[in-house]
């Protein structure tokens, strides 16, 4: 049976092609990394979206937020898809709890018991990252230092791949119960809910981290 590829092993060289191939920008005093670039939701998606599932998603996250024609800081838009993928993990962690309440084998039980860890993880790393992201803007407006604005854009990275490994806690949960089953795609109805759901959040959770990019590499 081949081996699945973890999650992140995919992600970070997603963050790392995006921030090569995103906006260039040129800070104040000569610091590369001390402004906050602006421009319209659909740049900004097209910027770091290579495909078009996830442009897709990027474009419903944002625009239902009044990110329209009109160019905004970038910050915004990772923080929208921040807060969008903490109303995600509620949902998913509510399914889970009820899942996991029920009378179910060992291994069931412990699956769910660890992607609920994972979401608890990642939502604490998002809920870090979208208050980060107000500080980084916040610190532009009022002209800080390269070293400030370095140091903040540090715990932005951490933030995001903080999420993403949250993310691909869950993942290795419900590909462990696949595989203790004797398939690791043969999994119980509740545990294929799960694998749906966490799919889905693994995406909003890598849009967040794709679209801080256009601040940090």
């Amino acid at each position: 049976m081949s081996k699945s590829i973890p999650f992140l092993a995919i992600a970070l060289p997603l963050l790392a092609a995006a921030g090569v191939n995103g906006v260039v920008v040129h800070g104040h005093g000569g610091c590369p990394h001390g402004a906050v670039p602006s421009m319209t939701a659909q740049r900004a998606c097209s910027a770091v979206c290579g495909t078009r599932h996830m442009r897709r998603l990027c474009l419903s996250t944002l625009l239902p937020h009044g990110h329209g024609q009109s160019a905004a800081p970038v910050t915004r838009y990772a923080a929208a898809a921040a807060r969008a993928a903490m109303d995600a993990y509620a949902a998913a962690k509510h399914a889970m709890f009820r899942h996991g309440r029920a009378a179910l084998p060992a291994a069931e039980r412990k699956a769910y018991a660890g992607c609920v860890r994972g979401y608890e993880s990642s939502r604490l790393s998002m809920g870090r990252l979208a208050g980060d992201l107000a500080a980084l803007e916040i610190m532009e407006m009022g002209n800080s230092s390269c070293e400030d604005a370095r140091k903040k854009e540090g715990e932005v990275r951490q933030d995001y791949r903080g999420g993403l490994r949250g993310m691909d806690a869950c993942w290795r949960s419900v590909m462990k119960l696949g595989i203790e089953m004797g398939n690791a795609y043969s999994y119980p109805a509740a545990a294929s809910e799960v694998w749906e759901r966490n799919l889905g959040d693994r995406n909003r959770t890598l849009l967040a981290a794709l679209l801080c990019s256009l601040l940090v590499a």
